[in-house]
């Protein structure tokens, strides 16, 4: 019933909305009033909360529709894309199934501290696995967020999950083994990088060298990029550095309808036509009104990195700084509307799916796997890279390992990988680039010089 009808038992005005909740499922809510007017207002109000919020707002509301007003309207504008999903699945996944149907002006410390409990039960993940610590550590932080705005918003006097028991959870074996490749694996990939010469090869060694993240390397752009920055004496030896400037990533952005409220029935088209939002004609990018970005083709943006504000500047050494020279020269006439160091022939952007599937062939040929690991990991139900540790980014742990075995000071370390907790280095100074230069300049003396021959840029 989507329009105000007389209920003669009752003698009012009644209307029942159909929506569809934050966590999938399909929700009810009833309407009822004196005459048809108010009725008519009252759904017509209701349907505009679940357009902005995802559930109708009441008085009292249940965790889960206070949960869906808070992502609406304070997590949508203060996170980031990326924050906002994993809160989002903190709600959805965590939130929402142990305590959602409560009120949330009953909830008490030991409903938080209950819910807790049952997300370390073995099983609550569906197979027999158990959640790890940082999952449920991750719900109890959104989950006192939410609380936090409840109190904000005097829909409760306090936050009972800032005062609920935190639980401490045993160490669990985790399914993946963080490694890292050895400094022979490591020169074996970076000879099979230079062979391929293409742009997944370079941007293979690229990574390797300088230990930036998969999204930083694939929106790396010319214009951050430096040849000849530093210069700095190693071993009796003066070496020139270049210098790589980390200021932008690649990101995949998510849409959302940007065509009115949603319809009345939830397996209903909306106003434009379609169900998905990435096609509705009028979508926006879900995303806070001050996140910068840049749209490079369909949903692939650059974005500012992770903490931006941590020293963003990478010593390349000389034989990196060498390899990129010759790179730039070979792709300087092929079309480059986004001015990124490592594109297609035709310019377009190189997506993380396409960098995976060339780091798995190029690990096998360096023979850091074999054949019959190859074909289990292209075989359907075989082990993944993932469950392996054997991502591309083994290569940042790698670099991280290389370097403190050649005994540069972790603080160095932190600000050449850009490490965001400051926690894991020997004190909180600040090193400056000509420290970092230094502390790269000992890996320069490691890696031999290699054997370059002209990148072959994909056609």
């Amino acid at each position: 019933m989507h329009r105000p009808a007389w209920d003669p038992r009752r003698k009012r005005w009644r209307a029942v909305l159909t929506y569809k909740t934050p966590d999938g499922r399909t929700g009810r809510h009833e309407v009822v009033a004196v005459n048809q007017a108010d009725c008519l207002r009252k759904l017509n109000a209701a349907k505009e909360q679940v357009a902005k919020y995802g559930t109708p707002v009441t008085n009292n509301p249940t965790v889960a529709a206070f949960a869906a007003r808070w992502l609406a309207e304070v997590a949508a504008e203060t996170h980031t894309p990326n924050a906002y999903d994993a809160a989002r699945a903190s709600v959805n996944h965590q939130i929402v199934p142990t305590i959602g149907k409560r009120r949330i002006q009953t909830l008490l410390p030991s409903h938080v501290t209950a819910m807790r409990k049952t997300l370390e039960a073995p099983g609550f993940a569906g197979d027999g696995k158990t959640l790890s610590a940082s999952v449920v550590k991750h719900a109890h932080s959104t989950l006192n967020r939410i609380c936090d705005y409840a109190v904000a918003e005097r829909v409760i006097p306090d936050n009972p999950a800032r005062k609920a028991e935190r639980t401490r959870q045993a160490s669990q074996p985790t399914t993946t083994e963080r490694q890292a490749l050895t400094s022979d694996q490591l020169l074996a990939v970076i000879r099979a990088s230079i062979a391929r010469g293409d742009v997944f090869g370079i941007l293979t060694v690229f990574k390797a060298l300088t230990g930036l993240r998969q999204s930083e390397a694939l929106g790396a752009t010319l214009a951050d990029l430096q040849l000849d920055a530093e210069r700095t004496t190693v071993n009796g030896e003066t070496l020139s550095f270049g210098a790589y400037t980390v200021n932008w990533q690649l990101q995949d952005l998510r849409r959302e309808h940007g065509c009115g409220n949603p319809p009345d029935d939830p397996n209903e088209a909306w106003r434009c036509g379609y169900r998905r939002h990435g096609w509705c004609p009028e979508a926006t990018w879900r995303v806070p009104s001050w996140y910068e970005k840049r749209q490079l083709k369909g949903a692939l943006h650059l974005v500012r990195p992770k903490m931006s504000k941590i020293g963003k500047v990478v010593p390349l050494i000389p034989q990196l700084t060498e390899l990129l020279r010759l790179w730039a020269a070979a792709t300087k006439d092929q079309p480059n509307p986004h001015g990124l160091l490592f594109h297609h022939a035709d310019g377009t952007p190189v997506i993380p799916k396409l960098d995976d599937r060339a780091w798995l062939e190029t690990i096998h040929a360096a023979e850091v796997i074999n054949d019959a690991t190859l074909e289990a990991i292209k075989g359907k139900g075989g082990p993944t890279l993932r469950s392996m540790g054997l991502t591309g980014h083994i290569s940042r742990h790698t670099l991280v390992t290389l370097l403190g075995e050649l005994e540069v000071p972790t603080a160095i370390i932190s600000r050449i990988v850009r490490h965001t907790d400051e926690r894991t280095t020997d004190g909180y100074r600040h090193p400056h680039v000509a420290e970092l230069t230094t502390g790269m300049g000992r890996l320069a003396a490691v890696i031999p010089t290699l054997a370059i021959e002209p990148p072959k840029p994909s056609e």
